[in-house]
């Protein structure tokens, strides 16, 4: 996975902290995606891709449906 050159503070600091649970960050012109692990990271549909259409957003979406996945769940 890649990331993209983040474009706030805000985003270089959630990346820094988040470094165990996030592999990838992509900002297109549809919106930021912030990517995990689906296996072992994921939001309530079992899908390691948080979308938004900031990065302030993204990260927030992200705290709030972020969770650890069951096994067997991927």
């Amino acid at each position: 996975m890649t990331f993209a050159r983040p474009r706030t503070a805000a985003m270089r600091q959630f990346l820094q902290k988040e470094a165990h649970r996030v592999v990838g960050l992509s900002i297109e012109a549809d919106g930021v995606f912030i990517y995990t692990r689906s296996a072992e990271w994921c939001d309530d549909s079992g899908s390691g891709t948080f979308r938004a259409d900031s990065e302030t957003a993204a990260i927030k979406k992200f705290y709030a449906r972020v969770r650890r996945a069951e096994p067997g769940q991927e």
